[in-house]
């Protein structure tokens, strides 16, 4: 059966459209069945952003075929990317009754859960894809996910502890020079703007200065002003 790979268009002169109907000609030669065609070509429109006709495309590979996992967690993302959370954990629930498992179902879930507001059970998702790194470090996104779920429970000891983590170590990996602005890491300022945060609704407003005073002369991005200032 072709894979998803073959059809993507890549190559310089390639296309969405290309690839599009390159899968939709296998389909219609009875190369590739109707559930295997509308996840690939859904994930193909994925890829490039398209996701509301991403979702329709998953739609018919799950008309097709409600027995696989993969169309319903290809579908939660794309509703996550979105911003229709509670649609997303409905389908990353499917996917998972279908056989979804692993670190990628539990800390999509657990991120989606933290969009919806489902922050004690984000945790619980939290603790679970945790456990796959039991004998290392585990992944900085990891870390961030943490501690938006415990600053939305309002543990802010534990949001600040996961905070400083991962701005220290998004800080050693990309090289980061506060006195001269090397760095243009989107992640990075993006976890400089939750510890600020942190540290604003724990009243440390002095720690949330110094904090927007070391990476304020970064460009592109540059960290926001934290709300307590």
């Amino acid at each position: 059966m072709p894979g998803l790979a073959m059809f993507r268009g890549d190559d310089p002169g390639g296309s969405i459209e290309r690839a599009i109907g390159n899968y939709e000609h296998a389909l219609h030669q009875n190369e590739i069945s109707k559930s295997h065609a509308g996840f690939c070509i859904g994930e193909i429109l994925r890829s490039h952003d398209k996701n509301e006709e991403a979702i329709d495309w998953f739609n018919k590979a799950i008309e097709a075929d409600q027995t696989r996992y993969e169309p319903y967690f290809a579908r939660a993302m794309a509703f996550h990317a979105i911003q229709e959370c509670h649609q997303s954990l409905d389908d990353l629930m499917a996917a998972e009754s279908h056989g979804a498992e692993g670190y990628g179902l539990t800390y999509n879930r657990a991120k989606v859960r933290i969009d919806c507001g489902e922050y004690r059970e984000a945790l619980s998702d939290l603790d679970s894809a945790s456990d796959y790194f039991s004998g290392g470090d585990s992944p900085i996104d990891l870390s961030f996910a943490y501690a938006e779920a415990y600053s939305g429970v309002k543990d802010f000891d534990m949001a600040r502890n996961h905070a400083s983590k991962v701005v220290g170590r998004l800080s050693e990996m990309e090289n980061c020079d506060p006195q001269h602005g090397f760095c243009s890491s989107p992640r990075l300022i993006e976890a400089v703007d939750l510890l600020a945060d942190v540290l604003c609704k724990m009243s440390r407003e002095k720690e949330a200065n110094d904090l927007y005073a070391s990476y304020r002369g970064f460009r592109a991005p540059s960290p926001q002003v934290p709300e307590c200032l």
